[in-house]
């Protein structure tokens, strides 16, 4: 025996000993044998508690892992949720940004701003002061190509809709609207351009998202036709009495498309035609639906090498074409030119 056994063995046998276990033994053999069998039975239970032990050990371990294992599977859980709810605010931003009630939103035309600046406009006898107004809008800007332009939404660029505004301003329809306490110039003029910039632009659309009743949306349609009508005049003309102005025209019109592209000289404009749909007329109203039971008005124009009009003809039903020789001969335009009164002096050597 190791010298740990000895010991043990001393101090179970004066445990015997103190026990008077002695007297329970012939002699000291059968005292040693009793003696071992307890030294064998006590470490049998040291081993098998040393096992259970070992055993609560592992099972231990064996929940650390699992619970290790949970906890990942639910982190990862968690990271495929995380990424799913990206993937749905994306998705829905995306469709929220190509929504149209959206783009009205964002151009409102209640969320325009003017300011008031003074110029000074010299004339023969005298300079004058007049006010003109710039236009902001805090989520419209002047990228040609930006989806959050005022082209995109207004169909005209910014400098073009503050030149209108200003103009408009000035024509005794809206001094009177203002005066009245009507709604500001230049949300008159928004709502009636993006009127037409979208036909099917309806009158409930218009109360709700522009913040315009049905009537008041007829009535600023209305009067911004009447002082188009009443500036047009002076501003859509033909350049008849302007020698250099279609000089200058037919130059433009000869760069286009470069130094090497083949273009005809003495050009002035370009011309073109289009339906523009309408309600059917209570009155003749035959006469202004097509071959496919659509009623239109017949538009005509000429714009210059910069695309600005210089002769505008409507009225017409879509019952004619413009290709059409019966409707070419009834316009007045076609009296002047084959009168050759309409197109003014050129020259190749100018």
């Amino acid at each position: 025996m190791n010298p740990i056994d000895e010991t043990f063995f001393d101090m179970m046998q004066e445990q015997f000993w103190m026990d008077n276990g002695a007297d329970l033994f012939e002699d000291e053999d059968q005292y040693f044998d009793a003696v071992m069998e307890e030294i064998i039975t006590i470490d049998e239970e040291f081993v098998l508690e040393e096992e259970m032990l070992e055993q609560e050990v592992a099972l231990a371990e064996e929940r650390v892992v699992a619970d290790y294992a949970r906890l990942q599977e639910n982190y990862d859980m968690f990271s495929l949720f995380e990424l799913w709810v990206r993937e749905t605010i994306l998705h829905a931003t995306t469709l929220i940004n190509y929504d149209i009630f959206y783009y009205i939103f964002i151009s409102s035309p209640w969320m325009m701003t003017r300011e008031a600046h003074r110029r000074v406009v010299r004339t023969e006898r005298m300079d004058t002061y007049e006010t003109y107004w710039t236009i902001k809008h805090p989520n419209l800007n002047d990228d040609r190509n930006s989806r959050h332009s005022y082209r995109a939404h207004y169909r005209v660029n910014k400098s073009t809709f503050e030149w209108l505004v200003n103009r408009l301003s000035r024509c005794a329809a809206y001094l009177g609207s203002v005066l009245r306490g009507g709604y500001s110039v230049e949300v008159q003029v928004a709502c009636v351009l993006w009127r037409f910039a979208n036909t099917h632009f309806g009158y409930r659309i218009a109360e709700t998202h522009l913040g315009v009743t049905a009537g008041s949306f007829n009535n600023v349609t209305n009067r911004f036709i009447d002082a188009m009508l009443e500036i047009t005049p002076k501003i859509i003309t033909w350049p008849i009495e302007d020698r250099e102005r279609a000089l200058n025209n037919a130059r433009e019109f000869s760069k286009l498309g470069g130094p090497d592209a083949t273009r005809l000289s003495g050009v002035l404009g370009a011309i073109d035609g289009k339906l523009v749909v309408i309600q059917k007329p209570a009155i003749n109203g035959n006469a202004y639906v097509d071959r496919k039971s659509h009623a239109y008005m017949n538009l005509m124009a000429i714009c210059d090498a910069r695309t600005r009009f210089m002769y505008v003809k409507t009225g017409h039903s879509g019952e004619f074409m413009w290709k059409d020789k019966k409707m070419i001969h009834q316009l007045t335009l076609c009296y002047y030119i084959t009168a050759e009164t309409m197109m003014p002096e050129y020259s190749e050597a100018a």
